[in-house]
């Protein structure tokens, strides 16, 4: 079972004390982890968790906000599988700052194993698509424009396919659409784009099969988030 232990440095120094640590291993920092580690000291992490309905309904010992973190830093790192997800951040100095660590009260992973995908999975399968596109929408909008990043005035609406494999057709809602010719199957992504004086942030985004027209998925973006925007340009 993984727990999570906060930060105690007092705990440590009795363990050197008494002798009670085999080992104490060094850890470099990838250059993933120093993002992250700029994102926790800006304060732009500990909002997560808000920003997203818990729909465990035990087993809340570990905050959602540390959850989303990990499965922020495994997808930076390119760590696709869910089981890297806990082990996404090994970093001292980052783990420091956050105040957690993770271990496992049982002492017998080496039959059973450390973590199980499904222990990921299960929280997984609680939301729906739209249950993640709701908490970026609402995670940009109510915590990072006008606190952490500046409002922007200039905005490009953009759509965009994504496509899967063609030959698997277990992608939820998916569609096969011919581009050029060649059968693709996908998503369309649409995107809102905000400019900033040196860089951009979407702003809110929404996604439907690569069917999809792109004036139908959009109609939010110019419904909705455009009458709230006075003075924004588009």
């Amino acid at each position: 079972m993984i727990n999570y232990a906060t930060n105690d440095k007092k705990t440590i120094l009795d363990f050197i004390r008494r002798g009670e640590i085999d080992a104490v291993s060094i850890s470099s920092p990838t250059f993933v982890d120093e993002i992250i580690l700029h994102m926790h000291e800006r304060g732009i992490l500990e909002s997560l968790g808000d920003a997203i309905k818990d729909k465990r309904r035990g087993n809340k010992s570990i905050p959602l906000s540390i959850i989303l973190t990990l499965a922020i830093a495994a997808k930076m790192k390119l760590k696709t599988a869910l089981t890297d997800v806990p082990f996404a951040i090994n970093d001292a100095e980052l783990l420091s700052a956050i105040g957690i660590n993770l271990y496992d009260s049982f002492r017998d992973f080496l039959t059973q194993g450390i973590y199980e995908e499904g222990v990921t999975r299960n929280i997984i399968n609680k939301y729906e698509a739209k249950d993640f596109i709701q908490f970026y929408n609402t995670y940009i909008k109510d915590f990072i424009l006008g606190k952490h990043v500046d409002q922007p005035t200039i905005h490009i609406l953009d759509c965009t396919k994504v496509t899967v494999n063609l030959d698997n057709d277990k992608y939820e809602k998916s569609e096969v659409v011919k581009i050029d010719g060649k059968p693709f199957r996908g998503y369309k992504l649409a995107s809102l784009r905000g400019l900033l004086d040196t860089s951009g942030i979407i702003e809110e985004v929404e996604i439907g099969s690569i069917k999809t027209h792109d004036l139908k998925l959009s109609k939010h973006h110019f419904k909705i988030t455009s009458s709230k925007t006075r003075g924004y340009t588009y």
